[in-house]
């Protein structure tokens, strides 16, 4: 397999400088004219201007020269398939499908190597001078080649060593690797990965099989009870603690009201159960308001992991949660008492 030299590469740059600007041997040298008709031609022959995307080409193309170079194949790559973009309309683009071909066939795709090599004929038709050196090339890689007959129960995407080569379709089953040892891999949305590791030689022809099984269905969120639950939860002690609280304040000024009143002969019979049992309105509701902070903040959460597209029922053991208060009132205490199920 011929290999391209670092002076073949520079003859491409040459090639395309030559192609573009028109640059010929004068017909008429100096002495055979004047100066002045000298001067005359040498204005009438100045080639035009280089186009900016063919200035950055050549500089693309020198920079996969260097690469091929350091043996860079990876990054001379990318270089020759921008010069290749840049080039279009050009002639003699095609020259850089050459280029791309061997970076390829130095990587051992031989497989993307001959179909490089194939567009370098097809584009450069009659201009591709090395047709005979390049079809022989393509003979000797299609050579090298292994053949893999796919059987999987989808069409699936057909990667071999983490590179996407094909797509299986019900007519073609059949992907060309070269000699060795390869990891196929066997992708499809929706499906978990198969993967197997295969040996095979030049020229054979090996089945394999590949069963690819399908995800669980997609995770679509929390079911919106669970919310209305906690919602529902939250309200409740939040009504509550508001009552505890409005009665630990109505007791607590009253008592304080009866101490303040001098004509009042009950100012000093307030015990320690009287207040006690205005820090305990305090503390319950106090209490309520935790749980209300609490079992809001689930809700909020609950908002954002909740399934509201109503296609998700509750479990099959669940109950709907009901709520119910009642108020509670003790000899030292009063409240809301809350009753709910789930």
């Amino acid at each position: 397999m011929n290999r391209p030299s670092p002076a073949a590469l520079r003859t491409l740059v040459v090639s395309i400088a030559l192609a573009v600007f028109g640059i010929v041997t004068p017909a008429i040298t100096a002495a055979q004219a004047p100066p002045e008709a000298q001067a005359a031609q040498a204005q009438a022959e100045a080639p035009p201007p280089a186009s900016p995307a063919l200035v950055e080409a050549r500089e693309h193309i020198a920079a996969g020269e260097a690469f091929i170079t350091a043996e860079n194949y990876d990054a001379a790559l990318v270089e020759f398939q921008r010069a290749y973009e840049l080039l279009e309309g050009n002639p003699i683009r095609f020259i850089v499908l050459f280029n791309i071909g061997q970076c390829h066939e130095r990587m051992f795709r031989y497989d993307l190597a001959l179909d490089f090599y194939r567009r370098y004929l097809a584009e450069g038709g009659e201009n591709a001078e090395d047709r005979v050196m390049v079809e022989a090339t393509i003979r000797t890689l299609d050579g090298l080649l292994a053949t893999l007959v796919i059987s999987a129960n989808v069409m699936a995407e057909v990667w071999v060593d983490d590179r996407q080569v094909m797509t299986l379709t019900a007519d073609d089953r059949d992907v060309r690797i070269p000699g060795g040892v390869h990891t196929v891999e066997l992708r499809l949305r929706g499906y978990v990965p198969a993967s197997q590791q295969v040996q095979v030689a030049a020229r054979s022809r090996t089945p394999i099989t590949f069963t690819l099984e399908q995800l669980s269905e997609e995770y679509k969120g929390i079911s919106p009870w669970l919310f209305w639950a906690s919602g529902g939860v939250a309200v409740a002690c939040a009504l509550g603690g508001a009552v505890a609280g409005i009665l630990a304040l109505m007791e607590s000024q009253s008592l304080q009201k009866r101490v303040d009143d001098v004509t009042n002969p009950d100012r000093f019979t307030v015990s320690d159960a009287d207040n006690d049992n205005v820090r305990t309105l305090a503390l319950t509701a106090d209490i309520l308001f935790g749980g209300a902070l609490l079992f809001g903040a689930t809700a909020f959460t609950l908002a954002f992991l909740t399934n509201w597209g109503g296609d998700e029922a509750p479990p099959a053991d669940a109950t709907t949660a009901r709520f119910q208060l009642a108020p509670a009132v003790s000899p030292t205490s009063a409240g809301v008492s809350v009753a709910g199920s789930f």
